[in-house]
Parts: C-alpha cells; structure tokens; sequence
C-alpha cells in the first residue's frame, strides 16, 4: 500500500510543477500583452501622426503659431493624446497642453534624437512627469516639398495597459489554481500506478545485489524509492569494486604494452583499430590515439599490415611473416598475428605484434659482407705467397734474379696482409670505444695535429708530385684524442694523394663555428661518380676494386675514419665532382 510519506512527496512534487508551469505561462502571456500593447499604441500614435501632418505644416507655416494653439487643444483633446510641434533645433513651437515658451529645448528628448538619426519615426517609453505614468513618445519629421520643418510629437499615458495586465494577472491565477487542483487528483490515480512496478524494481535490484554481497538482516525502509535507493547503493558498491579490478588489470595491461618495445596493433572483426601502443605507432609513424576507432587502412598504407590482420580475420590461425617497408621509413618488420576470441569462443578481432629487425637484418647483412670481404681480402696475399714458395721450392730459388724479386712479392704480399690486420684491429678497437664510450681526450692544438699528419704523407706526396697546403688558426685548441685524429686525417690524405693527378695540390682548412670543429681535405683528382658516395665509408667498398689495390689500399682506410668520427660525436661527409676532385669533411663537436 502507498505510504503517505511517499504521496506528500509526489503532491509536493507535482505542486511545485504546477507553480513553476503557471508562473511561466503567465510571465510568458503577460510578456506577450505587454508587447501586444506597445505595438497597438505605437501603430495608433503613427497614424494619428500622419493624421496631423496638415495642421503641423500650417503651425509651422504661420507667422503666429500661437494662434493654431486653441485647434491644437481641440485636436489633442479629440484624440485623448498630447500634441507637441517642434523646430529641427528642439525649440518647441505649439503643445496641445502647456504653453511652449515654458517648455524647455526638446533636442535631446530619445524620441527626437532616434527620429533625427535615423530620418524615421523615434520612439521612447518613460514616465511622465506631469501624468506620474508610464506614457510613449512617438515623434515624427514634418517635411514640405523636401524642406525639413521639424517634428510632430505625439504622447499617449500607458494606463490602458496597467488594465490590461491586472486583468492577464487575474486570469492565469485563476487558470493556476484550478489546474493544481485537478493535478492533485490526477497524482493520487498516478502514485497508485507508479508504486506497484517500483516495488517490483526494488525486490529485483535487491536480488541483484544479493548476488554479489549478502543482504542486511535488517533495513528500516521509508518508502520504495528509497528501497531502490539502498538496494542500488549496495549493488553499486559491488559492481564498483569489479569495476576497480578490472580498471586496475586493464591499468596494468597498458602499461605493459606502452611499455614493450615490440610494437602491438589489435582490431575488431570489422578491422577498426581498438589499440595500438606508442611503439607501433612510431614504427608506423602515426598517431596512436588519433587511430582508435578508424580501419585500419585508414591508419596506415603499409600493405603487408593491413593484408596480415585480414587474413587473420578471414581465416582465423596465426600467421608469421617478415616485411620490408619503405613508407614511412625503411624498417624490416617481423610480423606475428594472432585472432582474438570471446569467452563465447567468437572471433572479435585480431592482434599483430611487430618486431623491428632491421638492425638484426643490417648487423647480418654487415657480418655475411664482412666474412666475403675479408676472405676476399685475405685470400688474394695468401695465395700469392704460397704461389711464389712453392715456384721456390720447385728450384726457382737457385735463380738469384728470379730469387730475390719473388721475395719481393712475398714481402709485399706480407706487408699488405699486415696491414689489413692492423686496420682490422683498428676498427675493432674503435667499436669497442663506441660501445664503451670510453675515450680518452686532452686539450690539443689542432694545427699540431694536421701537421704531424701531413709529415705522415709528405714522402708519399713528393713521390707523386703532389702539394699539400694547410690553413688552420694554431690557436685552436680542443678536447680530442690527438691520435685517432691524426689517424683519420692522415686516411683521408691518403686517399687523395692516391687519387690526385701529378701537380695538383691538396687543400686542408681547418675551422670552428657554431660549436663544431670542421676539417676538410681536398684534391684535384679523378673524382667519384655520384652513385657511390653513399656506400664510400662503408668496410671493403671500392670504388675501382683493381686501382685500389694496385695503389695498396686494404678498404678499410675511409671506414676508419668514419668510427674515429663516431666515437669523437661527430660524423664524416664527401661531395664529388668527376674530373675536378673530392672534398672529405670530418666535423667534431666542441667539447
């Protein structure tokens, strides 16, 4: 059965609605009356001051207004309104009730000065001071084959209505009134019918949370909604606290995929994009939280992605593969896509893992080329040396000539498989320092160093007919390792001193600017066709492989430079013009 509790809140309800609903109609009407009114009045004053126009013209006309005066009284007395006449300047000229050379200047009343701006009909509501009422001012200009003369001034009292909203007043109280007694009837059919299906509601939210928690042995209930109340309260409690673990293991889940390397893509069965960690999106280069909710080939344009999670969808069994990508950057992606089952065991999506190899693949495409490369290198000495003892061996030893110039060969063979190791060594070394970034530095003058370098290479340039020249300021001095310095400068003038012609020069210039050490060395040689440059600091890289040996050089000469770069912080560049020269620039950060 209602309780009486529960029928006062209804009533009170229902109440306040009725109020607030009467309230609002009847501000709503009386605002509606009220504007009706105005525009009543100001429609009434415009054509009354239409109708005047003629007696205006004569007033303004005459030479003695004063003696339209008693027709201006009769005129406004007819009407019930008051006539005022008024020169351009404000001077008022006749008035229907008051005598004009007692009424001040008009030029600055609103109705005069709204008329005035706009070349129209100015309006103005205030209170009169001689009625005590709320009157309108209409005021409109008076013109005579295109003279302006002035204003006729029209004013009306606003008592009609005052009338008018007592009675609006009067009559949504009424309205009101009956409306809230009716409602009061109708809300206690209402409550009736409301009370039934809420108990239902709060047996079932209480089974509900009886699920979950058990119940209280005792609860002191008011009326239903509050059973519900309590009855949801409890199962709110309940579900909140699920609700927790399960924010807390979705919390711990995320953190784990932002956090792994591995980039991880999932998508619905319709291919929408549900996740995708900040790994994945910088291997992608994309957006991931601009990408929930798009498909996936709206996300990225990368084929093997979008084809991997498809057939995954389509054909539900994990698939493996390995893709290279050029867009957006040249990766090599160890793909593994998995399909993603329900607790129902329905498909509803698929997850893709990335893995980025591209170093793995770079470090083994660098080890199989370095492994065909110093076999390569090795192998040609080595084979020459055993060509040569055993041509010994079978009797040519007892040739003296032969003798001595096949142990030439041999010794040379031997000084170029030595140096091979030694250059060898000389990178291991320099990746052991990278890795370690253990380098030993001392402040050094920079001009000392190139020319320690320069006298390294002297005899080998004059036997070639090949000037050095120098400019470096022989103040400078930085934090460097003096001999790794020396070593590259002196690869690099090595290389041109190969590769210049007889009489030319080698330029090198020295220079600091913007925090940056700058060496450049540059020859008058053959030059280097732009599609090698490139790969030219790369180990064993030659341009002419034949040339290079036959000049001595093991491959490893401009690879050295380019670690002793890398372990200094900076980095090695070579521009090249074909039959003009190279310029090789090694910059160093100042430290």
């Amino acid at each position: 059965m209602l309780r009486p509790r529960f029928l006062r809140k209804l009533y009170a309800s229902y109440l306040v609605l009725l109020i607030l609903t009467t309230a609002i109609a009847g501000a709503l009407v009386a605002r509606h009356t009220s504007q009706a009114i105005h525009q009543t009045v100001r429609h009434t004053l415009q054509t009354q001051a239409l109708l005047l126009r003629g007696l205006a013209l004569q007033v303004f006309d005459a030479s003695d207004p004063q003696s339209l005066s008693p027709r201006l009284r009769s005129q406004g007395a007819a009407i019930g309104t008051r006539i005022t006449l008024i020169r351009p300047d404000g001077k008022v000229v006749a008035d229907s009730e008051e005598d004009p050379s007692r009424l001040q200047n008009h030029a600055k009343r609103p109705e005069i000065v709204a008329a005035r701006q706009h070349h129209a009909i100015g309006t103005d509501i205030r209170m009169s001071p001689g009625l005590g009422t709320s009157t309108m001012y209409l005021a409109q200009p008076v013109q005579w084959q295109g003279e302006f003369l002035g204003y006729i001034r029209i004013a009306m009292p606003l008592t009609m209505l005052r009338d008018r909203m007592a009675y609006v007043w009067r009559t949504v109280l009424i309205a009101g009134s009956s409306a809230a007694v009716v409602g009061l009837l109708v809300s206690l059919l209402l409550a009736r019918r409301v009370a039934h299906p809420l108990q239902r509601m709060t047996d079932m939210a209480i089974q509900l949370a009886g699920q979950y928690a058990p119940q209280p042995a005792f609860m002191r209930a008011k009326d239903e909604i509050e059973n519900l109340t309590n009855a949801f309260d409890r199962m709110a409690y309940n579900l909140r606290d699920r609700m927790e673990t399960i924010i807390q293991d979705r919390s711990q889940l995320l953190t784990v995929l932002g956090g792994m390397v591995e980039g991880v893509i999932a998508v619905d069965e319709h291919e929408s994009v549900t996740h995708m960690n900040y790994a994945a999106g910088t291997m992608l280069r994309i957006d991931p939280d601009m990408s929930i909710g798009k498909h996936v080939w709206e996300v990225t344009r990368v084929r093997a992605v979008i084809e991997t999670l498809g057939s995954t969808i389509n054909a539900p069994e994990s698939i493996s593969c390995e893709v290279s990508i050029t867009q957006p950057q040249e990766l090599t992606l160890q793909l593994n896509a998995s399909p993603l089952w329900d607790s129902r065991g329905e498909l509803v999506g698929a997850v893709v893992v990335l893995h980025d190899v591209t170093d793995i693949r770079r470090l083994e495409n660098i080890r199989r080329d370095f492994v065909a490369n110093v076999s390569h290198e090795l192998k040609t000495p080595i084979t020459t040396i055993k060509g040569f003892v055993e041509t010994l061996r079978d009797g040519a030893i007892d040739d003296r000539e032969h003798a001595y110039r096949f142990l030439d060969i041999i010794a040379n063979n031997g000084d170029r498989l030595h140096a091979i190791i030694e250059d060898l060594l000389s990178l291991s070394r320099l990746e052991q320092v990278e890795q370690t970034a253990d380098l030993v530095r001392q402040e050094t003058l920079l001009q000392h160093v190139i020319e320690k370098a320069v006298q390294s290479c002297e005899a080998k340039a004059v036997s070639r007919q090949v000037t050095i020249t120098t400019v470096c300021d022989p103040e400078h001095r930085f934090s460097l390792n003096a001999s790794l310095i020396e070593q590259a400068i002196v690869n690099l003038l090595d290389n041109a001193i190969n590769y210049s012609k007889a009489g030319s020069t080698i330029h090198i210039a020295a220079s600091r600017h913007a925090g940056e050490v700058t060496v450049c060395v540059q020859d008058e040689g053959i030059g280097i066709p732009q599609e090698h440059l490139p790969r030219l600091f790369e180990r064993f890289y030659r341009v002419d492989k034949a040339r290079s040996r036959e000049r001595g050089g093991t491959g490893l000469g401009l690879a050295i430079v380019k670690h002793i770069a890398q372990v200094h912080g900076g980095q090695v560049s070579v521009t090249s013009t074909l039959g003009e020269g190279s310029t090789f620039t090694l910059r160093l950060p100042v430290v």
